[in-house]
C-alpha cells in the first residue's frame, strides 16, 4: 500500500510534462521578467492541490488543464507586469 505522499509524488511526475507544456506556451508570450521555473512551481502545486478532488474514471486532464492555467494565470497577475 502506498502512501499518500508517494502517492502524490507519482501523480507529480505522471503530470509533469503537461505542466511543462502549459508553462511553456504561456511563457513564450511574456516578458523575460517572468520566470520559466516559477511558472511550473505553481503548476504542479495546483497539480499536489486538486489531487484529493482528482477522479481517474473522468477525464483528470481536462481538469489538470484548468487548474494549472488558473493558477499559472493567478501568479502572473500577482506580479502585475499587465
Amino acid at each position: 500500500m502506498l502512501s499518500r505522499e508517494q502517492k502524490d509524488k507519482e501523480a507529480i511526475l505522471k503530470y509533469l510534462p503537461l505542466v511543462k507544456s502549459i508553462a511553456y506556451r504561456i511563457y513564450k508570450h511574456l516578458p523575460d521578467a517572468v520566470d520559466l521555473k516559477e511558472l511550473i512551481g505553481y503548476g504542479i502545486l495546483a497539480v499536489v492541490e486538486a489531487l484529493p478532488k482528482l477522479d481517474e474514471s473522468k477525464n483528470p486532464e481536462a481538469y489538470l488543464r484548468l487548474r494549472i492555467k488558473g493558477a499559472m494565470y493567478d501568479y502572473l497577475r500577482s506580479l502585475r507586469l499587465f
